[in-house]
């Protein structure tokens, strides 16, 4: 997948993130509204997060750290790091599937794909409806591990603050 999928999903949507759990809690919350895109992980009150902005075919960047939900600071960053940060993610392991046939799993909000991996060392799943993984598990590195949280849709998608 590249980012040209990933800005149609929020386009089509009028705005999409969705929200990885990791061990820890620790949460991963990736998404897009208009012409705005972020990577953001949060743990507790603190988080740190990539926003990128796409106007007129050229990338403006920034990364924040805030710590107690305010921001400390921020940072212009290279181009295309926060859509690259997200293509990484939401298409995580999607590149490995090649012509392996997923199980289909039906869950309350959606059907997911599974795939498995290396004997079953690995296991993904990606959303039917929205092709982003939201859940991946590595019984040899468990911490690689996350799960979906939630999806957020049109006007529920909130961005993170920028100032």
């Amino acid at each position: 997948m590249d980012k040209n999928a990933f800005m149609k999903l929020v386009n089509d949507n009028d705005g999409f993130e969705f929200v990885i759990g990791y061990r820890d809690d620790l949460d991963y919350y990736i998404g897009g509204v208009g012409n705005k895109y972020w990577f953001q992980w949060i743990k507790g009150k603190d988080s740190e997060y990539y926003i990128g902005t796409y106007e007129n075919g050229v990338w403006t960047d920034k990364h924040y750290i805030a710590k107690n939900k305010k921001i400390i600071e921020s940072n212009t960053v290279e181009p295309e790091t926060t859509i690259n940060k997200i293509v990484e993610r939401a298409y995580y392991y999607q590149d490995r599937i090649g012509n392996k046939k997923p199980t289909e799993i039906d869950k309350e909000y959606d059907t997911f794909l599974h795939y498995v991996f290396g004997f079953g060392e690995k296991a993904w799943e990606v959303s039917k409806k929205y092709g982003v993984t939201v859940s991946f598990s590595n019984i040899n590195k468990v911490e690689e591990g996350y799960h979906l949280r939630d999806y957020y849709i049109g006007s529920e998608v909130d961005k993170p603050k920028e100032n």
